[in-house]
């Protein structure tokens, strides 16, 4: 939601898409709800299970109840919803069923020495589309399509960067995930993606076109390049630092941006 804020902050001109945002939150929380359920259903909890997957096992009931909680807003805020919205809406919900048809409920099918971070990459793609539909529409112009390249890359190498901690875990309980099938897999990406996110920034705010997102995407991108070279994060707290790094800096510029504008 964040991230859809800042970057509905490019259009002065329209009032913020209040209800696309909230469809997006509370959608964007069902489908993690219930995938950290899923994931869960039935785990036997051993040294390499990590600590989101212990904490849901612990707190079944109460995420099963905020799943139901986050399904009823996300319906409610529906009728709401401009047409376009509602269509686009309806392609990113497709592409996301088909996300949990092959890498959730076949995931075992998959091979092991799959070339490419094919799941990793479509949850990333996803919430770049997710974000953009929730937004006014923006011009298809080079400085939106470089924004999106820069928003997916950050998004892909979180994903990669928590691939890689849990990366013992996987191997026995979700193959789907890049670094499962090998332990000889280069992990450069982890660093690569965030400095191409970081060269896109600096090219934006220098064309003085989206200077807030800019600048948000500048200052994710050297928090999560400094996150993914350091070994000192403990692997158990490697989500939650990843995540973090992804929301804080959006939520300081929006904050700064509302201090400056009253």
């Amino acid at each position: 939601m964040a991230w859809a804020l800042v970057v509905g902050s490019l259009r002065t001109d329209l009032p913020i898409p209040v209800y696309p945002i909230v469809a997006l939150f509370s959608a964007i929380w069902a489908i993690y709800l219930f995938d950290r359920l899923y994931d869960t259903k039935g785990l036997v909890i051993d040294k390499t299970t990590p600590q989101r997957h212990r904490f849901t096992a612990k707190f079944r009931t109460l995420l099963i109840g905020l799943l139901f909680v986050a399904v009823g807003v996300a319906a409610g805020s529906f009728p709401f919803l401009p047409s376009a919205v509602v269509w686009g809406g309806s392609v990113i919900a497709a592409a996301t069923a088909a996300y949990y048809i092959v890498f959730r409920f076949f995931r075992r099918l998959l091979p092991r020495l799959a070339t490419g971070p094919w799941k990793e990459l479509t949850i990333a793609a996803c919430f770049t589309a997710g974000i953009f539909l929730s937004v006014p529409p923006l011009r298809a112009t080079a400085n939106g399509m470089l924004l999106a390249a820069a928003l997916t890359s950050l998004f892909l190498a979180n994903c990669l960067r928590i691939s890689l901690a849990e990366a013992d875990y996987d191997r026995d309980h979700d193959p789907a995930g890049f670094f499962s099938s090998s332990r000889h897999r280069s992990s450069k990406a982890v660093i690569l993606l965030p400095l191409f996110a970081l060269l896109i920034a600096i090219y934006l705010i220098l064309q003085n076109d989206v200077s807030p997102v800019g600048i948000s995407v500048l200052s994710t991108s050297m928090i999560c390049l400094l996150i993914n070279r350091s070994q000192k994060i403990p692997r158990h707290l490697v989500q939650a630092v990843a995540d973090l790094s992804l929301l804080i800096p959006p939520l300081v510029v929006l904050g700064i941006q509302f201090i400056l504008t009253r």
